[in-house]
């Protein structure tokens, strides 16, 4: 085999081991560090323990609104692996969009956060 042909088998063989998704963002090896229950099933609001795209760690909220045929079982879904994480302190893998989706909780919210915007997520992997 040349060098041509393994250098072209070994790109196809990255991109095609490569998860495709369509995101701006991705923070690799976060532990979740607040889950909110709040506005279950629309949504999931959570925190991580590191920068997701402009979102910086621990100031802004990480939303996950559910984007499937049944968004409310998708939401369930989602927490129940966010939650897990949390737990066992495992990491998690996200994938977002630098897009703000919105005002996070009011400023009387009992976590903090006050009335910040909010990140968007795509896609999460538990390690």
């Amino acid at each position: 085999m040349n060098i041509k042909n393994l250098l072209f088998v070994s790109v196809l063989t990255l991109l095609l081991s490569t998860p495709a998704m369509a995101s701006d963002w991705q923070a690799i090896g976060v532990h979740v560090t607040l889950l909110e229950a709040t506005y279950m099933p629309q949504q999931v609001t959570f925190r991580v323990d590191a920068n997701a795209g402009n979102c910086t760690a621990g100031a802004y909220w990480l939303i996950w609104n559910g984007h499937y045929a049944d968004p409310p079982a998708n939401a369930k879904a989602v927490y129940a692996l966010l939650l897990a994480a949390q737990l066992s302190g495992k990491t998690i893998n996200i994938w977002g969009n630098n897009k703000k989706v919105g005002p996070g909780p009011d400023p009387s919210h009992p976590f903090g956060g006050g009335n910040v915007e909010s990140c968007e997520v795509v896609a999460i992997h538990l390690q």
